[in-house]
């Protein structure tokens, strides 16, 4: 399976901290504990992983920040990109004598201008075309790129997965739009209808992405609303 490059990076920081947990978690005897706070223990396992993946990442893009659980937050030059990391240990947890562990790593991305975004296209005939025009006009002007793949609950289920960075479209039913939105609240993403509400399945609208994402997008689509109602209003009448 062919990754992203940022993916493959994130990937390779992985397998390699998780070698040094599967040492670290079979030695259990000679493990450092110390406490971090009530009922809440770090180990020594975790340091370590915590600090390979930051290795591994700093060489790949040396100017993201990094935001981790043991270590804490490092500022980098590139403000717009920051990597969090949570190395989970399982140091209690073991089936058939074998360590559970896990490492989690996203990449926080704050800018716009690399995002992908995916949207609805009214038919002729249905829905509001010109308002639909400014939007999409908006957003290829905000965007890296725009996608059209034709089923709502396929675009939030790549929301919740990463694959896109935000999706917005109109004129949905509510079995559109159910499974979808859970998938994107479960992942840790925002979901609303267009006026930024919660009455999605009511109004048959959806705006989802990372928070950053879902806030530019909602205020994008209102500007792009605002200028189509103005065109509107300043168009010449029928005689």
């Amino acid at each position: 399976m062919q990754h992203s490059a940022v993916l493959n990076v994130m990937i390779k920081a992985a397998h390699r901290a998780a070698r040094s947990l599967k040492r670290d978690l079979g030695e259990l005897e000679h493990l450092q504990v110390s406490l971090k706070g009530p009922r809440n223990f770090v180990t020594a396992a975790d340091h370590r992983a915590e600090a390979i993946v930051r290795e591994e990442l700093a060489k790949a893009r040396p100017d993201y920040g990094f935001l981790g659980e043991e270590g804490g937050t490092q500022p980098g030059t590139d403000k717009t990109h920051r990597w969090i990391v949570d190395p989970l240990d399982g140091t209690t947890n073991f089936l058939h004598g074998i360590p559970h562990f896990a490492i989690a790593i996203a990449l926080e991305r704050n800018g716009t201008v690399d995002a992908i975004v995916a949207c609805g296209l009214p038919h002729y005939g249905r829905g509001d075309l010109a308002l639909a025009r400014n939007e999409i006009a908006a957003a290829q002007r905000a965007f890296a790129g725009l996608r059209r793949y034709g089923a709502a609950t396929l675009d939030l289920a790549w929301i919740a997965a990463g694959r896109l960075d935000a999706y917005w479209e109109r004129d949905l039913s509510p079995w559109d739009l159910a499974a979808g939105s859970l998938l994107v609240r479960e992942a840790g993403g925002f979901v609303s209808d267009i006026d930024g509400g919660d009455a999605i399945l009511q109004k048959g609208s959806v705006v989802a992405g990372n928070e950053t994402m879902h806030r530019e997008l909602l205020r994008l689509l209102r500007d792009a609303g605002k200028t189509a109602g103005q065109e509107a209003a300043a168009a010449p009448t029928a005689p």
